[in-house]
Formats: structure tokens, sequence, C-alpha cells
């Protein structure tokens, strides 16, 4: 057993101390750092400009309107928005707005990076002195997987963790405790979902034996990935079906609420006004309000779960569904952005969206497990 950990360590350290590890570090942390900065500024000044203008009254308007577009972009820009416009600080929200790229660099990087690792040394000459130890070809082969998964882990924490801290001198960050259970509960599943990634590449390079035709296959591998993925998003544009539109107030409406001074306050009658003085036309208009929040709610709802499904068979939909879950502390589910009621304290907790990714994660860890039993038997049987 020492010798198995003392294994994967070893391929931990390799991970960690090559070349190529110093390039993957910073090019997470330049991907972070300027989606930090540019995303937070670019959204908080857009917003900041709407609301000197028309009151904060118009905060809430991402989560009563939906463009034609996937549903999935949908909630996570609705959230964005929402974020931007309430939220009092913190690591979650710049995470957010830097972290989408990351699902279609990171697996493509990983990807090549290992492409070469397993041909190269079959043609330096280095796995044939690996092999000749007195170790048994199986045991070599899980310490080398798990060490590359755990060291790819590691390299995305170390350049997140730099980002953040770098981006902490420029944008105002807060690290509340929920969040940062958050943001390192994604870290985590983002170094997972790159060593599923890894593992392709290892075993490619492995079947392959050559590393021109591994790094080649691997660079179509990523093609068809991307392909996928835009084909997807394609597709739940073209069949996206038309919500329904925010009811036009009646003219004995508009009277009423700018008797109140409503669009040059941003702040809404009370309940105590609208009891008070209001006339029949309000109260049925804000019913008729509230059925409209409610129905846009349950269709945005069903075309998530929809969608959902079909969107499982491109990873990078499948990793955003989880990322879309932890990444916000507002509702119990992501699609709750739409509801027409507001969210409830307390916070929910993270285990609670990860139950809601369940289907997600579950998936990412059957096939993580696949190719952990195809690498350790392809390696296994290694002709050197």
């Amino acid at each position: 057993m020492m010798l198995f950990i003392r294994l994967v360590g070893f391929f931990i350290a390799r991970r960690i101390s090559a070349g190529t590890a110093l390039s993957f570090v910073v090019l997470i942390g330049m991907l972070v750092f300027v989606g930090m900065l540019n995303g937070a500024r670019t959204r908080a000044a857009m917003l900041g400009d709407t609301v000197q203008r028309f009151g904060p009254a118009v905060a809430p308007m991402p989560a009563v309107s939906v463009d034609v577009g996937s549903v999935h972009t949908q909630v996570w820009d609705a959230t964005n928005l929402t974020y931007v416009a309430t939220y009092p600080g913190g690591v979650l929200l710049p995470l957010r707005l830097s972290s989408r790229w990351l699902f279609i660099i990171l697996p493509l990087v990983g990807l090549l990076l290992a492409s070469r690792e397993i041909s190269q040394e079959l043609e330096s000459g280095v796995a044939q002195s690996v092999y000749a130890a007195p170790i048994r070809p199986s045991v070599l082969g899980m310490a080398r997987v798990l060490g590359d998964s755990m060291g790819i882990a590691l390299l995305i924490g170390i350049g997140l963790a730099l980002a953040v801290s770098a981006a902490g001198c420029f944008v105002r960050l807060g690290f509340i405790g929920g969040q940062v259970v958050r943001s390192i509960t994604f870290v985590i599943i983002l170094g997972f979902y790159t060593s599923v990634f890894v593992l392709v590449g290892n075993l490619v390079s492995a079947l392959l034996r050559s590393s021109i035709q591994s790094v080649w296959t691997c660079v179509a591998i990523a093609l068809v990935v991307f392909a996928g993925q835009m084909a997807g998003e394609n597709l739940f544009i073209a069949r996206h079906r038309s919500y329904p539109t925010i009811p036009f107030p009646p003219r004995l409406v508009n009277e009423y609420l700018y008797s109140h001074d409503m669009w040059m306050t941003g702040a809404p009658p009370s309940a105590e006004e609208l009891a008070a003085d209001a006339p029949p036309e309000v109260h049925r208009y804000l019913l008729e309000l509230a059925a409209h929040g409610q129905r846009l709610f349950e269709m945005v709802q069903a075309d998530y779960r929809r969608e959902r499904w079909f969107a499982a068979i491109s990873p990078v939909h499948l990793v955003w569904e989880i990322a879309g879950q932890l990444l916000q502390d507002r509702h119990e589910n992501a699609t709750e952005i739409f509801a027409p009621q507001p969210p409830v304290d307390p916070t929910p907790p993270v285990w609670l969206s990860l139950r809601r990714a369940w289907a997600e994660l579950l998936g990412m860890v059957a096939v993580w497990l696949a190719l952990f039993g195809l690498n350790i038997r392809v390696l296994s049987r290694l002709e050197v």
C-alpha cells in the first residue's frame, strides 16, 4: 500500500513539475483574471447606467422576460444580471462571469497535454526503464491514472487561486463562507471533468504509440466535441418556442403607477397603499402579472428539463449544468430565477445544488470509471 501511495505521489509531482504545467496554470489564471475584470466591470457599468436612467425597478426584469435561444443560456444570463443588480459581494459572481470559457479550454488543453506523454516515453525509451521495475503493470497503471487526475485538479486549483488573488486587487471580492465552499466544490468538479479528457489523451497515446498520430487524433476528438457542443446549442435555438410577453398595463394602471412616482423612484406601492386606494383595475393587472410569471416559470422549467437531457450528450453542457447549480446561492434550483416569487432565506446549502445536478455528476463519474478501467487494462498490457 505504501508503495502504491508513493507511486501516486510520484506521478502527481511529475505532473505539476512538468514544463507544460506552468503554461497550464498561467493559461487558467489569465482566463479567470481577465474574465473577472472584464465581466464584472462591464456588466456592472451597463446595469448601473440602466438603473441611473430608469430606477432600481428594472433590476428584476431578466427574471420576467426570456429571449429566443438556448434555455440553458437564458437561465445563466438571467442569473448573472440579477446577481449584478442585487449581489452584496463575494467571489461567486466573478467566478460565474469568467468560468464558461473554462468548460471548453480546460478539456482541450488537458487532452493535448496527455496526448504525447506515453507515446513519447515509448519513443524515448523511458517506458522500458519504468516497466523494468519490480512492480506489477496494473499497479503502475493505476498509480499513473490517479496521479495524473489529482495533479490536473491541483493545477486547476492553483491557477484559480492565483487568479482570484490577483483580481482581488482590482475588483472588490468578499470571501463569504458559503460561497467559498461552493467555489471549492466547483474547482474540484472542474478538475475531475478535465481529468476525463486527460484519461482520453493517455488512452490514445498508449494505443497509437506515435506522438504525431496521437496529437492529431486528440485534435480531431477536440474538434468533434466542440462541433457537437455548437450543433447542440444551435439545435436548441432552432427549436426554441416563443414565450409570452409581459401583459401591457391598461391606462388606469399606468395613471395609478405614475401618481405614486414609481418610475421616478423605482419603489413600487406598498401593500397597504394598494389595499387603501388602488382601483380594481390595478388588482386585476397584478393578478394577471402573477399568472404570467407562473406560466413563464412553468414553461422555462419544462423546456429546461427537456433541453437538459438532450444536452447531456455534450460534455460542455454537462459541466455547465453542474456549474449553473453550484455557482448561485439565491435559489434551490437555477431555473427559479424566473419564478414569480423572490428567493427566501436562508440560502440553499451546497449539497442541495449537487443533488439537483445528480444525473450529470453520476454520468461524469461513470465515464471516468470506464476510462479509468480502460487505461489500466491498456497500460498493464503495454508492450515495451
